[in-house]
Formats: structure tokens, sequence, C-alpha cells
């Protein structure tokens, strides 16, 4: 599991959000798994505060 920062644009806007994924293997090919949305991230301070849940 890791955390990881998906980028979502509207517009000219860039909106990120934290999410906690796995990667595992299908048919010989990588694939993604999002197991649970955070939020969004707004300022520096909230990924530090995402980061620190991630460290269980």
């Amino acid at each position: 599991m890791f955390l990881q920062i998906s980028p979502n644009r509207r517009r000219k806007n860039v909106y990120e959000y934290a999410q906690i994924a796995e990667r595992y293997g299908e048919n010989g090919k990588q694939k993604t798994k999002v197991l649970e949305y955070l939020g969004p991230v707004r300022k520096t301070s909230d990924m530090e505060r995402y980061r620190k849940m991630r460290r269980w």
C-alpha cells in the first residue's frame, strides 16, 4: 500500500487528491487499486497529515 496523489484538471485549474492505493498483477499487467480516498490536498500541511496517517 502507498499514498498516491492524483491530479484532477478542471479547465485551467489542477486539483490534487490523496488516496491510499495498492498495486497488483493481473494477466501479466500491473494494475493499481484505490483502497480509500483521503481527500483534497490544498496545502503542504494536508500532505504531511496524510503521510502521518499512513504510518500506522
